[in-house]
């Protein structure tokens, strides 16, 4: 049988066919690193507690994403108003599609604005289903309310030190024949929550469950090691929309185009 094994920065050996059963505070950290080190996706899907730069709290949002060790990803994140919006990860930009649900829930009396000018309607109109960048514009807002941990590396991070101050074993449960075992991990930052995670029993010690506490709302689930094939969204499509819509001037195009709907 070949065994993967790993050093931490403290010497600590990690062997991947081993219990992963009441480990030691080094032993764990030096194997989760190692599982982590030895695939190249995963994929989440549950609801993500992300830190919001905008208004400074953690939001609850779901999320159904694949996210690639290369640093690409896809999927569809929830926002709070129950709008789903595809999301497109390449090269260190993240893509956010302007769908007609997203654009219409802007244009309600709920949304970004309150009284819409024919302008921004016809705005809106014109850019259903485009992309928008996290570089600039709402795309750069979008990404601000997702969090800089939307990413590979994001996932990661959340098992491993830096991030992690500490670990502790908390038993193992059983379902059916699947045994696992569960470790609460403690963070650096004071603001974050401990995270209760689910292991297999023995083997990798890839994580298979986490939750936060039940104030910040978080659970997902994780499936390792599948990397998807990403690719960005065609160029023509990418658009550059400012976050103030209502100080938007429109091309000369647009302005005679004729919106989808009053």
């Amino acid at each position: 049988m070949l065994l993967l094994s790993s050093c931490s920065s403290g010497g600590q050996k990690a062997t991947l066919s081993e219990s992963n059963l009441s480990l030691s505070q080094s032993q764990i950290a030096a194997k989760l690193q190692a599982s982590l080190d030895s695939v190249s996706g995963v994929h989440v899907k549950g609801v993500l507690a992300a830190y919001n730069a905008i208004t400074s709290v953690f939001d609850q949002m779901p999320i159904d994403m694949q996210f690639n060790k290369d640093g690409s990803g896809s999927g569809i994140l929830t926002l709070e108003d129950g709008v789903r919006l595809p999301v497109i990860e390449f090269s260190g930009t993240v893509y956010f599609q302007m769908t007609a649900q997203y654009l219409q829930a802007q244009l309600s009396p709920i949304g970004a604005y309150s009284t819409v000018t024919p302008t921004v309607k016809k705005l809106y109109t014109r850019y259903t289903n485009e992309w928008a960048s996290s570089i600039s514009g709402v795309g750069e807002l979008l990404y601000r309310f997702v969090g800089a941990d939307f990413s590979f590396a994001g996932m990661e991070a959340r098992f491993v030190p830096p991030d992690v101050a500490g670990y502790a074993y908390e038993g193992s449960s059983a379902s059916g024949a699947r045994k696992s075992a569960r470790y609460r991990l403690a963070y650096v930052k004071s603001l974050l929550p401990s995270t209760l995670v689910t292991l297999p029993a023995s083997g990798s010690a890839l994580p298979m469950q986490a939750s936060m506490s039940a104030s910040f709302g978080e659970s997902l689930t994780f499936t390792w090691d599948k990397p998807t094939v990403v690719t960005p969204p065609p160029a023509a499509s990418i658009v550059a929309i400012p976050n103030n819509f209502g100080e938007v001037v429109l091309p000369p195009d647009a302005a005679s185009s004729s919106p989808a709907s009053a």
